[in-house]
C-alpha cells in the first residue's frame, strides 16, 4: 500500500492540498469545522507527515553525523548514548559511520555526511589522520564540525577532549604515591596525538624522581597489549606499577596478569591504574583503580559545543573544551 499524502486527503474532503496542509498545521484561516473534518480523515487514514519535505522547507535535515574510527565495545557505546541522549531532546536523528581506522573511508564518510545534508558532524579521527585537508567539502557546505576524543594538533575547529597530559600525569602521581619504583607504561598507537599527549604527561611526572625506573611500550589493541605485558611481567621481577592508557589496553593487561599469576600460583602486588570510561575496572579481579573519562558526558558536551556552532553570534572563541575527570581508587 502506497503512502497516504495530503493530496489523497484533499480528494476525500474535496479541498486543495494546501488547505489540508494549513488545517493540519492549525492555521487560523481554516474554520474549526473544516479543521476537525480534515484532521479526522487524516487520523483514519493513518497519515504520517513527510519529514523530508518538512525539513526541506526549513532547510534542515535534522540529522547529525557521527564518524568514529572503529566500532568497539570500549568507550564508543557510552559516547553514542551520551550524544543520542542530547540529540533526542531536540528531535535530531543520529547517523553513525565507522571509518575502520582508514583515512580513505574517513574521506568517504565526510562525503556521505555532505551528500546527506547533515546539520552537523561529530568526528573522532582515525589513527592514520594527520591533517584536515579532506574536511574541505564539509567546510564548503558550511557544515559545523566538532572533533571529539581522538584529534590531531590543529586550530581550525572546536575539540571536545579530556586534558590528556594532565590525565596521565595524575595516573603517574598515583603510582608514585603508592611507592612504586619500577613502572611500566602501556600506550596505544604511537602516532596519535592522544597517545603523544598522554605519554608526555606520564614521562614528565616520572622523570622528576631520579629513583624511579620506568619503561614505555606501545600496543594498538588488547591482544598486543596482552602479549607485550606478559613479556614484561615475566622478564621484570621488580615491576611494581602499571599504567594503562585506555580500556582496550587494560583488558589485554588484565588477561596477561591472570595468566602470569596462574602460572606462578601467586598473586602479584603490582599497583595498577588506567584511564577508563569506568564500565570495566569494577569488574576486574581485583578491581583496577582508574581515572574516570566518561564517554557519556563527553558525548553530551560534544553536542552542546556543536549546537554552539549552529549560532555564530553566540559562539565562544574557545576552541578546546576539556571534560573533567576524577581518579577512583580501589
Amino acid at each position: 500500500m502506497s503512502r497516504i499524502t495530503i493530496k489523497d486527503i484533499g480528494k476525500l474532503v474535496g479541498v486543495s492540498p494546501s488547505t489540508v496542509s494549513r488545517a493540519l498545521h492549525d492555521h487560523p484561516d481554516i474554520s474549526a469545522e473544516l479543521k476537525l473534518k480534515i484532521q479526522s480523515v487524516a487520523t483514519e487514514m493513518n497519515f504520517i507527515p513527510n519529514a523530508t519535505a518538512i525539513n526541506l522547507r526549513s532547510k534542515k535535515s535534522m540529522i547529525i553525523g557521527l564518524i568514529i574510527p572503529k566500532l568497539s565495545m570500549y568507550f564508543i557505546p557510552s559516547l553514542i548514548e551520551g550524544i543520542s541522549n542530547e540529540l533526542n531532546k531536540k528531535n535530531y536523528k543520529l547517523m553513525v559511520l565507522s571509518s575502520d581506522e582508514s583515512i580513505e573511508k574517513e574521506i568517504q564518510n565526510i562525503k556521505i555526511c555532505c551528500d546527506s545534508n547533515v546539520d552537523g558532524i561529530l568526528i573522532s579521527l582515525t589513527n592514520k589522520t594527520n591533517h584536515l585537508d579532506h574536511f574541505s567539502p564539509a567546510f564548503n557546505h558550511g557544515i559545523p564540525i566538532v572533533l571529539i576524543d581522538k584529534t590531531i594538533h590543529q586550530d581550525q575547529i572546536d575539540e571536545v577532549i579530556i586534558d590528556d597530559f594532565a590525565a596521565s600525569k595524575n595516573c603517574a602521581e598515583y603510582l608514585l604515591n603508592k611507592n612504586c619504583k619500577n613502572i611500566l607504561g602501556i600506550f596505544g598507537d604511537a602516532n596519535m596525538s592522544i597517545t603523544i599527549d598522554r605519554l608526555k604527561g606520564f614521562e614528565a611526572t616520572l622523570a622528576k624522581d631520579k629513583g624511579i625506573q620506568y619503561k614505555i611500550i606501545f600496543a594498538e589493541n588488547s591482544e598486543i597489549a596482552s602479549e607485550k605485558s606478559l613479556i614484561e611481567l615475566t622478564s621484570n621481577k621488580d615491576l611494581d606499577g602499571i599504567f594503562m592508557m585506555s580500556d582496550e589496553i587494560m583488558v589485554g593487561v588484565n588477561k596477561s596478569l591472570y595468566e602470569f599469576e596462574q602460572k606462578n600460583k601467586s598473586k602479584t602486588a603490582i599497583k595498577k591504574i588506567a584511564i577508563s570510561d569506568g564500565q570495566l575496572p569494577q569488574f576486574m579481579t581485583p578491581n583496577i583503580s582508574y581515572l574516570h573519562h566518561s564517554g557519556f558526558e563527553l558525548g553530551k558536551l560534544a553536542v552542546a559545543v556543536l549546537y554552539d556552532n549552529f549560532s555564530p553570534n553566540t559562539k565562544t572563541t574557545l576552541k578546546r573544551h576539556y571534560l573533567s575527570t576524577a581518579l577512583l581508587e580501589f
